[in-house]
């Protein structure tokens, strides 16, 4: 009960920090193209939990990540959109995000699949946005609306609703160690 309400909680979160900044409308091919993109990533999820209790973390993210930059390739020699960057600071950037947006990212994604299940790793994931959010503030200077500032709270509830283990029904009885002169009745 507590995974459903964390995923409603969550969802509504999220919808406000990405809706929070734009106007209501919601265009058709847009609104499908999302719904579509959230069909996929529930997909990717189930099935990757059905691989990674066979395979480490690092060993899938090895073989995903492989396997996508084999049809990058194959799609930039297609199409002869194949570029490389002409300075070492561009070579940084891009060795930065593969590292640690992809990399680490997906690894740590993984590792905690496996640790969790499928349910809690999704509505972790919705913490995506609210983090995307709070790093274009810091770093763009960009301004949250309250709405999006609400709405990030929201999801923060929900991971912290994750964590909530209710107390057990049985409580420990604490009985005081006996004294000393008690102790001494009872064997005198």
């Amino acid at each position: 009960m507590l995974k459903l309400l964390a995923l409603v909680v969550a969802l509504g979160g999220t919808m406000l920090v990405v809706l929070g900044s734009t106007s209501l409308s919601f265009p058709l091919v847009g609104t499908l193209l999302a719904l579509a993109a959230a069909l996929t990533y529930t997909t990717y999820i189930l099935v990757s939990d059905t691989v990674a209790g066979r395979l480490e973390p690092i060993r899938l993210s090895a073989i995903i990540m492989t396997s996508a930059a084999g049809s990058l390739a194959v799609r930039a020699a297609v199409t002869g959109e194949f570029t490389l960057p002409g300075t070492a600071m561009a070579w940084f950037w891009i060795g930065a995000i593969a590292l640690v947006s992809t990399v680490v990212a997906m690894t740590a994604f993984f590792a905690g699949l496996a640790r969790t299940g499928p349910t809690t790793t999704a509505i972790l994931s919705t913490s995506e946005p609210v983090t995307t959010a709070a790093l274009a503030t810091l770093v763009l200077g960009e301004v949250l609306t309250g709405t999006q500032v609400m709405g990030g709270m929201l999801v923060l509830g929900a991971v912290l609703l994750l964590q909530w283990r209710p107390r057990s029904r049985e409580r420990s009885v604490r009985h005081p160690a006996p004294s000393a002169a008690a102790s001494a009745a009872v064997s005198g």
